[in-house]
């Protein structure tokens, strides 16, 4: 028994389409699951995240009245004059941000930490 060249190469060109897939759906997947959101004292999201929307969530205001496709992984850059890389930490204001590897990703997760008020803290009683 013989398997023809065509068998062979429509066998190559399925398994190479449904790996494809597999690689698209986990990162749309991840893009789709990136939101912002609130772990105890800081907001955690991924530099993919449109700065309006992380605006729109966080009522920090980034880059208002920016370009709407512009990324948090641009705006982090845009202020590092650099690409971002792990362990980076930007002051802005009174926000902490802190970029972290995200596991299987080729982008990273941020965590952006609001500034504490001593003033507040300092006068609670224990």
């Amino acid at each position: 028994m013989t398997i023809d060249y065509f068998t062979i190469l429509l066998i190559v060109v399925i398994l190479l389409m449904l790996y494809i897939r597999s690689r698209f759906q986990k990162k749309a997947t991840f893009l789709q699951g990136n939101i912002c959101s609130w772990s105890k004292d800081h907001w955690v999201t991924g530099t993919p995240i449109l700065l309006s929307t992380l605006n729109e969530i966080t009522n920090i205001d980034l880059a208002s009245g920016s370009d709407e496709s512009l990324t948090l992984q641009n705006w982090l850059s845009d202020k590092l004059n650099r690409s971002v890389r792990s362990s980076d930490v930007i002051y802005h204001d009174d926000l902490t941000f802190l970029v972290l590897p995200d596991d299987n990703s080729v982008y990273y997760q941020v965590h952006i930490y609001p500034s504490r008020n001593p003033s507040n803290e300092d006068t609670k009683q224990h």
